[in-house]
């Protein structure tokens, strides 16, 4: 769910602990399709946004953001494509409750 989940729910067993991330190209074509162009580009937008990710992570968890330890999966959702990737989350959850 992001915002520091892992962390909050780190000690539940009914969920599915799992870092999700895609290549800094699938993400900045990503940005252009959902919001459109801006002055700023693209790779500008998402170094700002994980820089605050990173910053807000290690201020409420001490701990480091994007590290597998943190997780027991770590999936890039720009490989299989969404509607894949959805429902491979999907199954891994069932499978675990």
């Amino acid at each position: 769910m992001g915002r520091s989940a892992d962390y909050i729910l780190k000690d539940r067993t009914d969920c599915l602990h799992c870092f999700i991330h895609a290549s800094t190209k699938f993400k900045a074509e990503r940005i252009i399709r959902l919001y459109g162009e801006s002055e700023i580009t693209p790779l500008e937008r998402l170094k700002e946004k994980d820089a605050k990710r990173q910053l807000n992570y290690k201020r409420y968890t001490g701990r480091e953001w994007g590290q597998c330890k943190n997780d027991i999966l770590s999936l890039d959702s720009s490989v299989l494509g969404l509607e894949k990737f959805i429902s491979l989350l999907a199954d891994l959850f069932k499978q675990q409750n």
